[in-house]
């Protein structure tokens, strides 16, 4: 496990020491922001449609650039703050 902005993740192989977090657009999902919602969020920078998905550019709150890939149903638009979960584990990359 690795605890980083987005919470505590699984990773995809055992590291020892300080890690750079590398997640595929399509492990970040956004989600509609809830009251009072104690996870992870971020500001919707720009949206971009791919045919069969969309890929939506991301800030978090501790100014992170992200990327994340959707398959249709809802989508933010620019401006937009929305919450963050991550699907799958990610891969550690040292610093």
């Amino acid at each position: 496990m690795v605890r980083c902005e987005l919470g505590e993740l699984p990773l995809a192989v055992p590291a020892a020491g300080p890690v750079t977090v590398l997640l595929r657009p399509e492990q970040v999902v956004p989600t509609p922001l809830e009251p009072g919602d104690p996870g992870p969020t971020a500001e919707v920078m720009a949206l971009s449609f791919h045919g069969h998905d969309a890929l939506i550019g991301l800030r978090t709150t501790g100014g992170t650039v992200l990327a994340a890939r959707v398959l249709g149903g809802w989508l933010p638009q620019p401006g937009d703050r929305v919450g963050l979960a991550v699907h799958s584990s990610a891969w550690p990359l040292p610093k």
